[in-house]
């Protein structure tokens, strides 16, 4: 039985300039993979205020909790905890900055394009999380015309 790991994430979504959606994801020091800004809440902090706390500390970004626009509530095998899943409250946000310098224990931070099939877990450039996997796809269903 896997033990559930609750965290907040925002996925910022920006035009590359070639009218191509991209994800900023980061990569965690001493991991391999990509995924979300974001964490685990403090006690008694909402999800929003922990997306807006953990993007703050790992990017430098303070973003208003108005711009976060709930995307939804996912599971997917935890990324870096072997036999845990974690359940995300995933939030969007349009960035129209350039890439935030990585944080805390952010060793790089770097955009995705979003629903490109080069971007697979066995991309060595860029291997994501398997979070990544389940919320791109309702990102590119209801995405925001970022124009």
């Amino acid at each position: 039985m896997s033990t559930e790991i609750r965290v907040s994430a925002v996925a910022f979504l920006r035009h590359d300039g070639e009218h191509r959606t991209e994800v900023l994801t980061v990569r965690k020091r001493g991991t391999e993979l990509y995924q979300f800004p974001g964490g685990k809440p403090e006690q008694r902090e909402s999800p929003v205020d922990a997306a807006v706390r953990e993007v703050h500390e790992e990017t430098g970004v303070l973003l208003p909790a108005a711009s976060l626009r709930p995307l939804g509530r996912y599971h997917a095998p935890a990324a870096n905890e072997d036999g845990h899943t974690v359940v995300a409250d995933v939030f969007t946000t349009v960035w129209t900055g350039g890439t935030p310098p990585p944080a805390s224990e952010i060793a790089e931070n770097r955009w995705a394009p979003l629903g490109t099939p080069e971007v697979t877990p066995d991309d060595a450039a860029h291997p994501l999380a398997p979070l990544m996997f389940r919320v791109f796809p309702a990102i590119a269903a209801g995405i925001p015309d970022l124009r």
